[in-house]
């Protein structure tokens, strides 16, 4: 959600996984010592390029568990 949001709000954001942070100096650059295990981190910025593809609509394709069985159509603010 963290980077989705991050997107939304114009920033570029990546996940890097745990063999990331097992590259040469990034432990010692976040500061982790021999007890921290890292499952991943996340780093953003400002994009320097705007997106050239446009995100699609998904609403079409999403809906809202009401319960078992009761499934409604998602509905986006326009």
């Amino acid at each position: 959600m963290t980077l989705l949001a991050a997107d939304r709000l114009g920033f570029g954001g990546v996940w890097y996984s745990t063999d990331a942070a097992e590259l040469p100096g990034v432990r010692d650059i976040l500061g982790l010592s021999d007890e921290h295990y890292p499952v991943g981190f996340m780093v953003f910025g400002t994009p320097i390029e705007v997106r050239q593809k446009p995100r699609v609509n998904v609403s079409q394709y999403t809906q809202v568990w009401q319960a078992p069985n009761q499934l409604s159509a998602w509905i986006t603010e326009k």
